[in-house]
């Protein structure tokens, strides 16, 4: 499970639920036809499917799309770090560091059993911030589910971050290899 966060800029009337919504386009074609032009702004988006499904890429590739079209983001990773995540993406000619020198991508690493609420959302809030981010993917949940033994505290955790980007960032995406609640 990846979690996303598409940032909208806050607009007086984007509050009601039936006014159109922009979309930010993944990037590739077939999903962003299937998705009506792509994730919708503002939204809180979960990507599942199996190991190996293409979870992280299709994120990764909303990411650079993003910063392509000058949106930053940044890419909170319980699973791997950076340097993997670059040396992963190099295989498809994705140039992640030159997005990270350009300041339009950030890559923060946070080992699953290492967790704290409070601690990650003071991270991942000065990351937002500082670089007025648009769109935030966290990766894995399911990671984040492994490394954290108390269902409870997991729960609460998940809670606690998606209460804070749908008050902070107007919305997120999120995958993981299946959902149990």
């Amino acid at each position: 499970m990846v979690f996303c966060t598409s940032t909208a800029p806050v607009v007086a009337d984007q509050t009601h639920t039936d006014m159109p919504r922009y979309r930010q386009p993944t990037g590739i074609p077939g999903l962003d036809e299937m998705m009506g032009g792509g994730i919708p702004e503002g939204s809180t988006t979960m990507v599942v499917g199996p190991t190996g499904s293409g979870k992280r890429l299709i994120t990764l590739h909303w990411l650079i799309q993003g910063a392509r079209a000058g949106q930053p983001g940044v890419l909170l990773s319980y699973d791997s770090p950076p340097q993997s995540i670059l040396r992963h993406t190099s295989q498809f000619g994705w140039d992640l560091a030159g997005l990270i020198e350009q300041g339009l991508l950030r890559i923060a690493h946070i080992s699953p059993i290492e967790v704290g609420l409070e601690g990650d959302l003071e991270r991942l809030s000065g990351l937002v911030v500082q670089h007025q981010v648009r769109r935030t993917v966290v990766d894995s949940i399911s990671s984040l589910e492994i490394g954290m033994r108390d269902r409870t505290a997991y729960t609460d955790y998940l809670w606690g971050l998606t209460d804070w980007f749908k008050l902070n960032c107007a919305g997120d995406r999120t995958t993981s290899p299946g959902v149990r609640w």
